[in-house]
Parts: C-alpha cells; structure tokens; sequence
C-alpha cells in the first residue's frame, strides 16, 4: 500500500494509477498509461490496440491491425465552384464514404467536361496530412493526370501545392491514387486544366502518438505529438521513455523523463527496492530524512 500511497501525490498521471491498480484500461482506451483511444468499438485489444473486427467509420486497418489512421475528409464540407456536368453529381459525393467508382451510380463528384475543374473540402480544423488516397471514375481513371493537390489555411485562398500527379502517369490498376501531401492546413483543394471527376477522396492523418505508413508505430513524446513519418519528437520524452522517437523504454537503472534519473541514487528505505521506470517510485517507502515519489527530496 505504501507504493499506492506515495503514486497519489500526483506527479504520475491518474491513467496510469488506475491501470496500475487494476490492471485494465477503462473502456475505448489502451495502450502504455492507457492514453491511446480505440476506434473499433468493444473489439480492441487494452494492451496493444489491435482490432478484432474491423474499424468504426472514418477509419482504417482492423482486422488484426489497429485502427489509428483517420480519413478527415470522412463527410465534411465539400464544395466546388466550378460547373456541374449535373447537379447530381455534386462536390459531397467526394466525401460520402462511397468509394463506388462507378460514374452513373451517383456517388461521384463530376465538373462539367472542358472547363477548368476546382474541388475542395473543409476539414474543419487544422491537420498535418500524412498521405491522400483518390478514387477516379472507373471509366476514366486516366483523369487523375495533371491534378494538383493544394492545402490552405483559408477558404479564400487555394493554398500552396503538395503533390502534382504527373501528365504520363501509368494508369493504375485498380484505379486508385495514392498521394504524399506532406503539411499543415484545413482546407485540401484538388484543380485540374480539365475533366475533374472524383468518385472519393480520402486524406488521412495519424493519431497523436503514432507514425508509419501504416500509423501503427508509437512514439512516446511528452507534449507534442511526433513527426508523422519520421517518428522523430520535437522536445522531451514522457517519463520511462527516451532517444529521439521516445520510443525507447529507460534501462534497468534509470526513470523519468528521458530517462535522466538515476534509480540507485534514489533514498529508498528497501535497498532493494524496484524502480518504476516513469516515476522512480519506491516499493516501501523512503528513508528519515527523504521524500518525494522517488525518495529524493530531502526534507531538512
């Protein structure tokens, strides 16, 4: 009881208490200190993440994957100022979650023929883009050729280009397009010289914490998250965690944040105390003289 005792002075997150106690994440979390949320409702795994079934909507992997890649574009605002082949084929069809390639079914976005394109969707807020995924018409996936992807901070303005799908770019497939769009904005536009037609666009992020192709790797960053691709943190690790990506537990005789703390200068009153590796806590309690979490305050 003294090791709970000494965790609730408040230097060791209330997440963590409690999966400590209990063993278990509350439900919907997972994960070290249970910080990370699921997206595949009751079928996530508390300790991994991992995905029974498959994701709730908006989201990929599943299946045995987590599900920590968001598509932002999942029903936002969509709209496009340019003209309609016919109203029915208008700039939400884009963003409906219908990756239906199929022109004539009525899930696409279809500007009218010969005349400059312009399609854009609001993501409502801010994000750093981790990749785009585009779904042509199957009858002309050719069309994605001299697209220009944009992203802005404004609705007035197109913004700066990504990503530019070359003019001799090889006709894919199954006819789906994958894009770096590698920035920060809230506004994604998409123009072309002619024929824009969009049966779905996908813009993905990952979720705090994570990066990869897959956004299936974990970085451990103490305030902001970590670079999308790289890993790389831009300041200190959380506590128990260190190296460039904080993806890298503290060795056997350090704690802390980045693992600075040295466990054997702790005043513990068991010297063979263990040393928990985020808060260097002692198992029974620190020596007369000492306090603190870890035993290393004195009090004279």
């Amino acid at each position: 009881m003294a090791g709970v005792r000494i965790l609730t002075v408040g230097v060791v997150s209330s997440a963590y208490l409690i999966q400590l106690i209990s063993g278990t994440c509350s439900p919907g979390k997972f994960g070290e200190s249970c910080l990370y949320t699921c997206h595949c409702g009751d079928s996530c795994n508390q300790k991994t993440g991992a995905c029974g079934g498959g994701c709730d909507d908006g989201w990929v992997g599943g299946h045995g994957a987590n599900c920590q890649k968001e598509n932002v574009a999942y029903r936002r605002t969509a709209s496009s100022p340019t003209g309609l082949y016919t109203d029915a084929w208008s700039a939400d069809k884009a963003v409906d979650g219908n990756r239906d390639q199929n022109v004539y079914n009525g899930s696409c976005f279809h500007a009218a023929d010969n005349t400059w394109g312009l399609w854009k969707v609001d993501l409502g807020k801010q994000y750093r883009i981790h990749d785009v995924k585009i779904y042509p018409p199957s009858h002309k996936p050719g069309r994605i050729r001299s697209c220009v992807l944009y992203l802005s901070n404004t609705s007035s303005s197109t913004g700066l280009p990504c990503y530019a799908f070359p003019y001799d770019i090889p006709v894919s497939n199954g006819g789906i397009y994958s894009a770096t769009c590698d920035g920060i904005g809230r506004f994604f536009s998409i123009s072309n010289t002619t024929h824009l037609n969009l049966c779905e666009v996908e813009i993905y992020v990952c979720s705090p914490g994570l990066f990869g192709e897959a956004c299936n790797q974990y970085c451990h960053c103490a305030k902001k998250a970590c670079d999308h691709i790289s890993g790389f943190c831009p300041g200190d690790c959380r506590p128990g965690w260190q190296e460039d990506r904080c993806d890298t537990e503290c060795d056997a005789n350090h704690y802390g944040v980045n693992c600075v703390n040295t466990c054997t200068d702790r005043k513990c009153s068991d010297v063979n105390s263990s040393c928990d590796r985020r808060s260097g806590s002692c198992d029974m309690g620190c020596l007369p003289g000492w306090r603190g979490v870890d035993c290393s305050q004195g009090t004279c």
